[in-house]
């Protein structure tokens, strides 16, 4: 799929926020305002700059509900998520910062 077929946009931009939330829901830090407005970002630059209109509402809402399950399994055992990212991944995940791009 092409970068600025439709879905390429959208499914794009949802993954990595998706990414990015997910890593920053292991870090068991809060939120900040400037890490919310990149995640936004995120998900909605791609589909204003290459098509001009937002992320088709479906990815959008999968993406929603996909780290609405995830937020609440780590909220419950991270240190069974943890484990098991340990087990798939080694010591590369360990220590692991993140945090928006500042140039």
């Amino acid at each position: 799929v092409g970068f600025s077929a439709k879905d390429g946009v959208d499914i794009t931009s949802c993954a990595i926020s998706s990414m990015y939330a997910f890593l920053k829901s292991l870090s068991g830090e809060s939120w900040k305002v400037e890490e919310e407005d990149f995640m936004v970002e995120m998900i909605y630059s791609s589909a204003l700059i290459v098509r001009e209109r937002a992320p088709q509402l479906s990815r959008l809402n999968r993406t929603v509900s996909m780290l609405s399950v995830v937020s609440a399994e780590v909220e419950m055992d991270k240190k069974k998520i943890d484990k098991s990212i340990k087990t798939l991944f080694g010591e590369a995940f360990t220590g692991l910062q993140v945090q928006p791009y500042s140039p």
